[in-house]
């Protein structure tokens, strides 16, 4: 669409590495994004939000085409301002921001231990989140991964559950053989004794005759 056509090209711009070109699309996409709706819903769209996350947690390194990627580690300063300040602008203007969930658990961490500038544009979006009652958006797969997780849990707990049982009866009846096998012992002992004293007798009266 068009507006994709105006959303894209000034990402990369974003993503110069000189600082004053980045600057200059960054206020250029916020422009579009305070006037231009079609804009909005692009900047609200999971493929967008998700490359600004990629961008913002992994660096500048992203599988998307459309994405400009940069051969270094880390992100300079200047690309996390421009991209908040964009992401900003559309929350300040927009609604049905639930998209902009996914992107909570970053601005928490760009919130504490971001630079001066990208600290006070984290806390912006954040409080423009919590104003609208948006909260971590979890990816459907991974509940279904999260589900699927305590099934096996479950299970695992049944069969120890299982196992236990079938070892405890196991021991049962060692300790069952064990004991009949005492007694038979006992039994054997005792009639050996008998048996012996009986012969004594025997031999005893054989003598007194």
């Amino acid at each position: 669409s068009q507006a994709e056509a105006g959303v894209w090209p000034l990402l990369q711009i974003i993503l110069s590495s000189d600082e004053n070109l980045s600057l200059a699309g960054s206020q250029a996409l916020q422009s579009l994004a305070g006037s231009d709706n079609e804009v909005r819903h692009v900047l609200l769209s999971k493929i967008f939000v998700d490359s600004v996350l990629q961008i913002l947690s992994i660096g500048i390194h992203n599988s998307n085409e459309r994405v400009l990627q940069i051969e270094q580690v880390g992100v300079p300063d200047y690309i996390k301002v421009g991209l908040l300040s964009v992401v900003l602008k559309v929350s300040e203007v927009e609604e049905g921001l639930q998209e902009l969930g996914t992107l909570i658990p970053i601005l928490e961490q760009l919130k504490q231990n971001g630079e001066k500038e990208v600290k006070i544009k984290a806390k912006s979006i954040l409080n423009q989140l919590a104003g609208e009652g948006i909260n971590v958006q979890i990816p459907s797969q991974d509940i279904e991964k999260e589900q699927k997780i305590q099934q096996l849990e479950e299970e695992n707990r049944r069969i120890e559950t299982v196992v236990m049982r079938e070892k405890q009866e196991k021991e049962r009846i060692l300790e069952q053989v064990r004991r009949q096998r005492e007694d038979m012992e006992r039994e054997r002992i005792e009639y050996e004794r008998e048996k012996e004293e009986r012969m004594k007798s025997e031999e005893e009266l054989q003598k007194i005759k």
